[in-house]
């Protein structure tokens, strides 16, 4: 993942990654900071990229296509950020879909 904040962030984000199967049942995920905690969110400043890898074990899935999500949040009674603005979650919802994987 490749980020690039609009305006600083004021809090540390968790993101989530994630497998949904055909039929939408979440089978694998991984939530963590950002860069595995080495890359805080509220140290971001504005038009700098940062760098972010997550790793899905899609070892032992059986055969199929995958969804991959992605959403963040805060370990807060706020909870989950809003997407906006991509097709994928049109109105608004809790993450977005990035991509489709095929498990052979």
């Amino acid at each position: 993942l490749l980020w690039t904040p609009t305006v600083p962030p004021t809090e540390n984000y968790t993101v989530s990654t994630f497998l949904l199967n055909e039929t939408g049942l979440l089978v694998a995920q991984s939530d963590n900071y950002p860069l595995q905690g080495h890359s805080p969110t509220i140290a971001w400043q504005t038009d700098r990229y940062y760098y972010d890898s997550h790793y899905l074990g899609a070892l032992g899935l059986p055969p199929g296509d995958y969804q991959v999500g992605l959403k963040l949040y805060l370990n807060s009674p706020s909870g989950n950020l809003v997407v906006q603005g991509p097709q994928s979650c049109a109105p608004a919802c809790e993450y977005i879909l990035l991509s489709t994987i095929t498990v052979e």
